[in-house]
C-alpha cells in the first residue's frame, strides 16, 4: 500500500475518532442537564393535531424513495406579523398544516 493511501486512511480513522468522542460527549451532556428548554404539551392544550402518517406500498417505500422518512418537516414563523410564531407541519401523504398563534 502507498504512503498516499495510508495517510488517508489515518485521516479517516482520526476523524471517526474525533466524531465518536463528540457524540459520546454530546450524549452525556444531555444525559444530565436538569434545565429543560422545551417542555411537552398535549394536543389538547395546544390545539396541535398533526400525524405525518406514512403508508408505505410497493412503489413508495423506504428502498424506491429514500426520503419517505425525512422529506417533511416542520417550520416557525410570523407568518401574519403578530409577533407571535406561527406553526407549519409539512406532511409526506398527508395535508400539511398550518397553525396560527394565538
Amino acid at each position: 500500500m502507498s504512503h498516499y493511501w495510508i495517510h488517508i486512511l489515518g485521516k479517516r480513522k482520526r476523524v471517526t475518532s474525533i466524531l465518536l468522542i463528540f457524540v459520546i460527549g454530546s450524549i452525556m451532556s444531555c444525559q444530565f442537564r436538569d434545565d429543560a428548554v422545551f417542555t411537552l404539551l398535549p394536543s389538547n392544550q395546544t390545539n396541535i393535531h398533526f400525524n405525518n402518517v406514512l403508508d408505505e406500498t410497493e412503489e413508495q417505500n423506504v428502498n424506491t424513495y429514500m426520503n419517505i422518512y425525512t422529506g417533511a418537516g416542520v417550520a416557525a414563523g410570523d407568518i401574519n406579523n403578530d409577533g407571535l410564531a406561527d406553526l407549519f407541519f409539512s406532511g409526506n401523504q398527508v395535508t400539511s398544516r398550518l397553525y396560527i398563534n394565538t
